[in-house]
């Protein structure tokens, strides 16, 4: 037991703070830190007893907004727990895109794309396009490795959307009917 002013630290009050399987060694650090500590706080609330005035220690409006704000709160997770239908069925998912479908309208054309700009006066097109067209992993690795030493920029991320005037930006792209979309830099 231990005590500080009038205040009691029992034994009971020990259960629990050593988790099961620490070996003595630790379980006695674990329970003197747990106890001095203890004290600490003991000797810090009587200090704040005696030197505060009794309408600074005066918490009833406080602690009774406290309450009120945690009920609140622990009453809307309940409710929402209760209310909350998180399976959301296909049809519904198929309505609420045919009652919404003007948000879904892209304003732009999007592209996914793999593309290379290679360095000025560099020949060898046909081991880059075999590359470009593999899925075999090891040509992926070997497609990166041959875009760091002979590209000037590129990009091997077909999984992004970007803008078509995105891309045009980036590489010079041929329109058959109208001639060049994009502007080289």
């Amino acid at each position: 037991m231990a005590k500080a002013y009038d205040k009691y630290l029992y034994i009971s009050d020990l259960k629990g703070i050593v988790p099961p399987g620490t070996n003595k060694r630790d379980s006695l650090t674990i329970t003197k830190n747990f106890i001095d500590n203890w004290i600490r706080q003991q000797i810090l609330i009587h200090q704040a007893e005696n030197n505060l005035s009794e309408d600074q220690k005066n918490f009833t409006e406080q602690l009774e907004n406290y309450r009120n704000s945690l009920v609140v709160f622990q009453y809307e997770t309940e409710l929402i727990k209760q209310k909350l239908d998180t399976i959301v069925s296909k049809q519904e998912i198929e309505k609420y895109y045919k009652d919404n479908q003007v948000n879904f309208i892209l304003r732009q054309n999007i592209v996914q794309a793999n593309w290379v700009k290679l360095k000025p006066g560099f020949k060898g097109d046909a081991k880059l396009k075999k590359l470009l067209n593999s899925n075999r992993d090891n040509d992926q690795n070997k497609l990166e490795e041959f875009c760091q030493e002979n590209a000037s920029d590129f990009s091997l991320d077909n999984e992004t959307w970007i803008t078509f005037d995105e891309l045009a930006k980036m590489i010079p792209i041929k329109n058959h009917r109208s001639g060049s979309v994009g502007k080289e830099k």
